[in-house]
């Protein structure tokens, strides 16, 4: 049974910055201790960092299986098993790892939550996995008719509901094939930039600060988290390949940044992807 007073929560240093500016909200309202738990230079959760810090005051742990900017896996099992030896909610930002086969029972995971469009649904709509002998429950945000097992009022869209459900049967149909065409991608851009003699370290998973930071070009706090130095990631960039891609379309790709890095004079780049 979770204790109702429980007023920590426990998040990793280069979680999404949704998560970040949720847990400052609830800080900010109900006045929730919040524990930022740092990575090592792989963007790995500092295991030892983490059993020091979650207690029996802790209420929820919420991680970020792969992260959007470096693409970085954490490990889901073994930090299941801390949040379960005391009795913590463990939610998992699944968004960027639809592909990853992720076992809720194996790895303790009590909240999961998944978005459409990051797996090929139109936008508007998402998943949230609720561990049914949870104790603790979210509760909802909007009221009215009691929709969703009281989750959310409101009647979802027929049509965006029945996307979701036909992505992740694509999903799951051609997952392994997806998964080898898109290291096939990976392996052959960085040849490419290979030969083109640009000198690169990558840093995990191409964009100047994030796609989710509306607009606005600010350094990467992932980045920072990993040890890299101010220099090494202003000259950092993030590329994602996906299932419309063409192998011409990479190659192109990787041409392009060569002789655009040629002629500023920019001899080495740090790349995620």
């Amino acid at each position: 049974m979770i204790a109702l007073n429980r007023n920590k929560i426990i998040i990793l240093a280069i979680e999404h910055k949704c998560i970040f500016s949720a847990v400052q909200h609830l800080h900010d309202l109900f006045g929730f201790e919040i524990s930022v738990v740092p990575v090592n230079n792989l963007g790995v959760v500092d295991l030892e960092f983490l059993e020091k810090e979650i207690d029996d005051n802790t209420l929820l742990v919420s991680v970020m299986v792969a992260n959007n900017e470096i693409g970085t896996y954490q490990p889901l099992f073994e930090i299941g098993k801390l949040c379960k030896r005391y009795n913590t909610i463990f939610h998992v930002d699944a968004a960027q790892s639809a592909y990853l086969l992720i076992d809720v029972v194996e790895s303790n995971i009590d909240l999961l939550s998944l978005s459409g469009h990051k797996m090929y649904a139109p936008k508007g709509i998402g998943v949230l996995y609720i561990n049914r002998d949870i104790s603790l429950k979210p509760i909802p945000i909007i009221h009215g008719g009691g929709q969703q097992g009281g989750f959310r009022s409101g009647t979802l869209s027929p049509a965006l509901s029945a996307f979701m459900a036909k992505a992740i049967s694509i999903m799951m149909e051609d997952r392994e094939n997806e998964i080898d065409k898109l290291l096939l991608l990976k392996e052959i851009f960085l040849n490419e930039l290979k030969n083109e003699g640009i000198s690169f370290k990558v840093n995990g998973a191409l964009s100047t600060g994030s796609a989710c930071n509306s607009g606005n070009i600010e350094t990467s706090y992932v980045l920072k988290a990993i040890g890299l130095s101010d220099g090494q990631i202003e000259n950092s960039v993030r590329i994602s390949f996906g299932r419309f891609n063409t192998k011409e379309e990479i190659v192109y790709v990787a041409n392009q940044i060569s002789e655009e890095s040629k002629s500023m004079l920019v001899h080495s780049i740090n790349v995620a992807v």
